[in-house]
């Protein structure tokens, strides 16, 4: 299994700027709960409890889908690989035959809505373009948003010219 390629993703660590706002925002958001339970009455208390668990939750998932995963990619003997990693455990979620690519184009040029598409992208990394990789797979045209620096993609547009020259010779 020879490596062709290999990019790894993940958000860099939080700052201390940036933990302190957010601790100073929890205190903030704690004095007006203590507030508010001091001078509401219990129907708009129960009000206040609701909204306060959807936006926790709503916030968990994001944390959970956008923040914390690391993602691996690899392009090894003509396929393209995305493993996930939360925490210690790794996950394939994506293998791709680089012969049943059709197109790769940055995200912004591709349409808002993609059919089926798979997002891989990671929030906050300012550094990486988002792409879409078009494929066929099981007759159907699907695809998958990842996110790399350009040189991964030149190496995978490499590699996928270099497969079907070979596949035009046999």
């Amino acid at each position: 299994m020879a490596i062709k390629a290999k990019e790894i993703n993940k958000r860099p660590p939080i700052r201390p700027k940036t933990m302190f706002m957010l601790f100073a925002l929890l205190i903030v958001f704690r004095l007006i709960l203590s507030y508010l339970q001091d001078t509401a009455d219990p129907l708009t208390l129960q009000v206040i409890s609701s909204v306060g668990i959807v936006i926790s939750i709503t916030l968990f998932v994001f944390l959970i889908r956008k923040i914390l995963p690391h993602y691996e990619l690899f392009v090894v003997d003509g396929m393209l690989l995305v493993t996930r990693r939360i925490f210690f455990r790794k996950k394939a979620v994506l293998s791709v035959d680089l012969l049943s690519v059709n197109e790769i184009k940055p995200r912004f040029e591709m349409p808002r809505s993609l059919p089926k598409a798979k997002d891989l992208s990671l929030f906050g990394i300012k550094d990486k373009v988002a792409y879409a990789i078009g494929y066929r797979e099981e007759e159907k045209q699907r695809y998958a948003i990842i996110q790399s620096d350009k040189k991964f993609m030149d190496k995978l547009k490499r590699e996928k010219e270099r497969l079907e020259k070979r596949a035009a010779q046999e």
